[in-house]
């Protein structure tokens, strides 16, 4: 029988070729446009934007105790490292080197400002991360390919008035998003989402300051004369002029021929009205309850809390969301199998659970640790287990 080698090497390739079902690339294109070259165009960065959102949050105010908060509240309970315990102390080695805490403040507060934060992991002659250093967001561009998927960042820097461009591959660089959609390689900023809102209460506030500074001071109307007198032209200069500077313990002494009346008594009606409706409109938009900010205007102890604990949830959410971001592009490559790991945000999440530990071990009186052992009950506290 004569064997075609052209049609068993066919067989032999179909055979042996990976089951299209099984590949882990991804298939599906975030259609932009009506034609196959509009899928997930590159999106340029608006660097103007970008500086004006760091001008916003730089010039403080509201804004930026309101994105403070963020990493306020994320970070200022701790956190722990899980893992095996060779493999946690080589981590704690590494970051005797690194304050974690301001790496990861900054990257909370960049992500929120800037729609991502950009952190280069600096490598050693052996490949080994020997340091984790932030880097100015609105610099970088992302390059990825038609699915989205990330091949590279370029750092756009200026260099003794030159621009120069800098090339990093993907693993050169931690990128943490907090807020992002399917449609946006870059993340969404919170002063972008809360643009509009931040403008209307800079708005609202000049107006107020500019009614404060025209109505605030009293006015008086000033009558020269008798009725059918015509009183000369120099004359009434005279007498505006000695009235153009008043103070507040001015008095005045004056003839029967001069009569002075105080007018625009009432100030500037319910303009704190204005005011409170522009700052309940700018917490809402940047997602912060005002008790957070220092501001109770006429909520309840009942309804704070309330705010308070949804808020909290919330921060319960980012923390995962950073703890996730670290895990996977920063300890995994120093020591696989540790684990960031948040303390509870809530004191009241921590009051429950303290109250439903203590219930079950009441329950073996005789060994209380029978049904939830020691160092479980440890690590839920964020107590190290070699604590006694």
């Amino acid at each position: 029988m004569k064997i075609n080698i052209k049609d068993w090497k066919k067989r032999i390739l179909k055979a042996i070729k990976p089951n299209e079902s099984m590949s882990i690339e991804p298939k599906t294109k975030l259609v932009t446009g009506g034609s196959e070259r509009k899928y997930f165009p590159n999106q340029t960065r608006d660097r103007a934007k970008l500086e004006q959102y760091r001008n916003i949050y730089v010039q403080g105010g509201l804004v930026a105790e309101a994105i403070d908060s963020y990493a306020l509240y994320s970070l200022s309970q701790g956190y722990r490292l899980e893992g095996e315990e060779a493999q946690v102390r080589k981590v704690e080695e590494w970051l005797k080197e690194t304050n974690l805490f301001d790496i990861l403040w900054c990257g909370i507060i960049e992500s929120l400002v800037y729609g991502g934060a950009f952190q280069e992991l600096v490598r050693g002659r052996n490949g080994d991360v020997v340091q984790i250093v932030p880097r100015a967001a609105y610099s970088f561009n992302i390059n990825y390919d038609d699915f989205g998927v990330i091949q590279g960042y370029t750092q756009t820097t200026m260099i003794g008035g030159r621009e120069q461009k800098i090339e990093l591959q993907p693993d050169q660089i931690l990128l943490l998003q907090i807020l992002k959609t399917g449609d946006n390689i870059y993340g969404i900023s919170l002063i972008q989402r809360a643009y509009d809102d931040i403008i209307r209460d800079v708005k609202v506030a000049e107006a107020s300051t500019i009614a404060i500074r025209r109505h605030g001071s009293p006015k008086f109307h000033i009558q020269v004369g008798r009725e059918g007198e015509v009183i000369p032209q120099e004359v009434l200069k005279d007498v505006s002029g000695e009235f153009k500077e008043i103070e507040a313990k001015t008095d005045f002494t004056t003839c029967r021929d001069v009569d002075i009346k105080n007018i625009d008594t009432s100030g500037i009606a319910n303009i704190n009205l204005y005011n409170d409706f522009s700052i309940m409109r700018l917490c809402a938009a940047l997602g912060v309850p005002e008790e957070i900010l220092g501001l109770r205007r006429g909520s309840t102890d009942a309804t704070a809390n309330a705010r308070i604990q949804a808020f909290y949830r919330k921060i319960s959410a980012i923390q995962q969301q950073v703890a996730h971001t670290y895990n996977a592009q920063l300890f995994d490559k120093i020591a696989p199998g540790v684990r960031l790991v948040f303390n509870d945000v809530s004191p009241e999440d921590e009051n429950q659970k303290s109250e439903w530990i203590s219930r079950i071990m009441s329950t073996t009186p005789i060994d209380p640790f029978v049904v939830l052992p020691r160092n479980w009950i440890k690590r839920q506290f964020g107590i190290s287990e070699d604590e006694e």
